[in-house]
């Protein structure tokens, strides 16, 4: 069902997006979001370091006002749920504020941005830091490569120091997760081994979607009852999201899935090739640099993290792609449409009212099945 959801979220950006002036306001709804949830993730950092902390026999008064106050100590997750997943949503909205605030010449874009990074800092997300810096090399790759400015030019000669940079970035931070967290690396090697096997039982037409938790338990290595300190444990994911498809959908499924990557980023480049011949920076650049970033983003931290496998940030396993995509396509595709005199091409309002009707049934269907 979720699934279904996702695409059908594709389906409708695709086919509604055809104007500068509907992009920029399904970005700013996301812009909007960003700032709701980190601000309340401040107030949960707030809340966490200078209020006492909850009690198990006593629930404590703080400036969190939820029952969920304080749920993981310290680190913060917003509205989200979990750490993971709220780093991930950050990974993902870095890039978009990033290209908002260049094009749009916006301080207070700009200070969203730092709020984002305070907030992914106290996450103590190791996945999510590793995310953030790699999705803003990537940014600043492709704007070096991409937008035809004299700045760009500076940038573009250092592109390789900004890659290794980053990669060494990463390799530091892999280096001292152990001291930060000494089994957050063998649990996840030892679930990806033991996914391994489960992907070699079914390899061409996979397991199905969502069979992981109902199989795993057959593979489990005996490490991980050590690392949990318990017999039964609660893992319903394979903690990276490429190697959980081919184990769902077998090398089938998973060739659409690298197909897809491929054709929006292949879109995306062709376009931003396209409108820096023409030598000039038009603004649909930089939105379609910070969504295909975003994007990106979040593919390369679902190495580490499934959380497109939950709503909260797998909406945008199908917002951002078909968001890119319609941008890459807009100088080819969008066309204003002329608007119909009054009365003209309007149903019948008893027919509009048995539609009506419709729309509100099916909605209620689809809740009650969610």
């Amino acid at each position: 069902i979720r699934r279904i959801l996702y695409l059908v979220v594709a389906l409708i950006v695709l086919d509604k997006i055809r104007s500068l002036q509907a992009a920029e306001r399904i970005i700013k709804f996301l812009l909007l979001g960003l700032f709701v949830s980190t601000f309340y993730g401040l107030i949960q950092f707030i809340d966490s370091h200078f209020f006492p902390p909850n009690s198990p026999s006593m629930p404590v008064l703080g400036l969190d006002i939820f029952i969920w106050r304080q749920a993981f100590g310290k680190r913060i997750f917003s509205t989200f749920g979990n750490p993971n997943f709220f780093g991930d949503y950050i990974v993902i909205m870095t890039p978009i504020v990033l290209s908002w605030a260049v094009a749009k010449k916006s301080f207070a874009a700009w200070c969203l941005l730092a709020l984002a990074w305070f907030n992914v800092a106290f996450t103590e997300t190791k996945g999510a830091w590793m995310g953030v810096g790699i999705v803003t090399a990537i940014w600043v790759v492709l704007y070096s490569l991409c937008i035809p400015l004299p700045f760009v030019e500076y940038l573009k000669k250092r592109v390789w120091g900004i890659i290794g940079g980053t990669l060494a970035g990463v390799l530091a931070l892999l280096m001292l997760t152990p001291g930060l967290n000494p089994v957050s690396i063998p649990f996840r090697i030892y679930t990806w081994l033991s996914t391994w096997e489960m992907i070699r039982a079914n390899p061409v037409m996979g397991s199905g979607i969502g069979n992981f938790k109902l199989i795993y338990s057959a593979y489990r290595r005996p490490a991980i009852f050590h690392i949990e300190n318990k017999h039964n444990t609660e893992t319903d994911h394979a903690e990276n999201e490429h190697i959980e498809v081919l184990l769902d959908e077998g090398i089938l499924g998973f060739g659409i899935y690298v197909w897809l990557i491929f054709m929006v980023s292949f879109l995306g480049y062709r376009a931003l090739q396209r409108w820096r011949s023409e030598g000039k920076v038009d603004i649909r650049a930089y939105h379609l640099l910070g969504v295909w970033s975003g994007w990106l983003g979040t593919m390369v931290h679902n190495n580490f993290d499934v959380s497109i496998r939950f709503v909260s940030s797998g909406v945008f396993t199908g917002l951002l792609p078909a968001l890119a995509t319609a941008l890459a396509l807009s100088d080819r595709t969008w066309r204003e449409q002329p608007v119909a005199p009054p009365g003209i091409g309007q149903p019948h309002p008893a027919r509009q009212l048995v539609l009506r009707l419709f729309q509100v049934a099916g909605s209620l269907c689809v809740l009650f099945v969610v």
